[in-house]
């Protein structure tokens, strides 16, 4: 099995800090996307030719995979 070495070692209670700062970021970047499209699907509301683009399907998905992405990666046994 091959073993990854990280160039500096970090306390554990600092690395799990880092992690759960990581997913509360992702789960943050989902949530401003919808709160966004909100904003601009009321603001344009009375428009007929409008849609989200890719920008609002970019944050949303993108957050939702790194958030999973994120979730996986801590429930990772390490190897010893």
């Amino acid at each position: 099995m091959y073993k990854l070495y990280p160039f500096f070692k970090l306390p554990k209670d600092f690395e799990n800090t880092l992690e759960i700062s990581a997913i509360i970021a992702a789960i943050t970047v989902v949530g401003l996307t919808v709160i966004v499209a909100i904003i601009f699907a009321i603001m344009v509301s009375e428009a007929t030719d409008w849609d989200f683009g890719t920008t609002f399907y970019t944050g949303l998905l993108g957050g939702i995979v790194t958030t999973a992405l994120l979730w996986f990666a801590r429930k990772i046994e390490p190897a010893e």
